[in-house]
């Protein structure tokens, strides 16, 4: 994936790690100028909690324009919908070497950046650099939430800059 433009309304930008899978993959991934537009969410990698190990690693998102977007920049170890998962099995998913780069523009949502990783694995060189979004709504102030995570940050407001709680 190197180039991809004109994402249409509840379209998202999605890297997924599907829980049937076992077998390890890398990604040598470049998402570039994307403009998105009331998508339901912007840049997204999601990977399910399984007992089977693999790797997702060098994942960049770079030069994107989000317009009224919902959870603009999301990363998110243990995604679990409708709660079908086993949560006492962790993730043994390593993620490694994201990027988020220079991604502009409004947020439908207060928390405009979450990247939760898990406790046992947790997401190494993780990079934000240049991120400037800001919350359309009147919910209260742009925000982030991480969990297990230490990115290297440059140039991101401090609401908006991953301060861990791990």
């Amino acid at each position: 994936m190197e180039y991809i433009s004109d994402a249409q309304p509840g379209s998202t930008l999605l890297i997924q790690k599907s829980e049937p899978e076992t077998i390890a993959f890398q990604l040598e991934s470049i998402l570039r100028t994307a403009p998105l537009s009331k998508t339901t969410n912007g840049v997204r990698i999601k990977t399910w909690p399984s007992p089977a190990a693999s790797t997702a690693s060098d994942i960049h998102f770079e030069d994107i324009i989000m317009d009224n977007v919902a959870n603009p920049i999301v990363l998110d170890q243990e995604y679990c919908p409708w709660n079908q998962c086993k949560k006492e099995i962790p993730s043994k998913i390593k993620i490694s070497n994201v990027s988020f780069k220079n991604i502009r523009g409004t947020s439908s949502t207060p928390v405009a950046v979450k990247i939760a990783c898990a406790k046992g694995l947790p997401c190494e060189r993780v990079e934000m650099t240049d991120i400037d979004l800001k919350y359309s709504g009147n919910q209260g102030p742009v925000t982030s939430q991480c969990s297990n995570v230490h990115p290297t940050i440059t140039r991101v407001p401090k609401p908006l800059a991953c301060f861990t709680k791990s």
